[in-house]
């Protein structure tokens, strides 16, 4: 009789896992199939990622963005990993480090979950899909796209020291307000959104109270698009263009949000 040739079964990526820690995100909510979108987000990255190693990872399945959002400190229970009580042996960037991979389709984006747990560097990470309105409204008004040839840790690094640092707390403050996405406490900050029903302004007290908050934010928005012209000092266009694209998305937030309170002082006018 003939030997029967041994065929030994060929893993879908030969890097090997040098850590067996895997980001925990088993609290997040599950998304429905009509409510995917063509984004992944990735959890556990380590600190030396660059694009080339996230591309080196989906190979097959050719991703067309890499995005990173702005830095804030906030925890997302929504969105947000939950960092490990242990350091393990590679280090992580931690859960607030946001980077996410646009594919053709949400049909593709199912084929990327399935790689969730296999490593990008020998560190194993977690991989979890976005819905629909989140990248609606975070992604299409926080996502930069990262530069090849560097890590995302010195992209975005050099991005926000150039990169006036009201705008990442006004564009988070707005987009979780819009989203209704709960977030830790932020009291002292003077973005969050205030309306008719934080200030009464049918009495003269809520409505003084509404107009102090409706001016600073004016006058938020005419120091930012000040601070914004003068802006264009950067030898690279990637930065340039990244940089643009934020602040014009945080002027959009203000704009929107004086206008609102706009409409709620005149009514509150009519009232007194």
């Amino acid at each position: 009789k003939r030997k029967q040739p041994i065929v030994k079964k060929v893993e879908k990526h030969a890097i090997p896992r040098i850590d067996q820690w895997v980001p925990e995100t088993s609290h997040f909510v599950k998304v429905g199939k009509e409510e995917r979108s063509s984004f992944v987000r990735l959890h556990g990255l380590p600190l030396d990622a660059h694009p080339e190693h996230i591309k080196k990872f989906f190979l097959g399945l050719n991703p067309e963005r890499i995005l990173v959002l702005p830095n804030h400190s906030i925890f997302i229970p929504q969105w947000d990993a939950i960092d490990p009580s242990k350091a393990p042996k590679i280090k992580r960037h931690p859960s607030n480090f946001r980077v996410f991979v646009k594919f053709k389709s949400s049909q593709i984006a199912d084929m990327a979950i399935e790689r969730s747990g296999e490593a990008i560097e020998g560190a194993a990470v977690a991989l979890t899909m976005t819905t629909k309105s989140d990248t609606n409204v975070l992604l299409r008004n926080m996502g930069v796209d990262v530069l090849s040839g560097m890590s995302i840790r010195a992209f975005l690094s050099e991005l926000e020291k150039h990169l006036p640092s009201i705008v990442p707390t006004i564009l988070w403050t707005a987009a979780l307000k819009h989203l209704e996405i709960p977030a830790e406490s932020q009291s002292d900050d003077p973005f969050t959104w205030q309306s008719e029903r934080d200030y009464d302004p049918s009495n003269f007290s809520g409505y003084k109270q509404l107009a102090s908050h409706h001016n600073r934010l004016l006058e938020q928005y005419d120091s930012l698009e000040l601070s914004g012209r003068s802006l264009c000092v950067l030898e690279s266009s990637e930065y340039q263009q990244a940089i643009d694209f934020l602040v014009s998305a945080a002027l959009n937030f203000l704009l929107k949000d004086i206008e609102r309170l706009d409409r709620a002082l005149i009514k509150g006018r009519g009232n007194n």
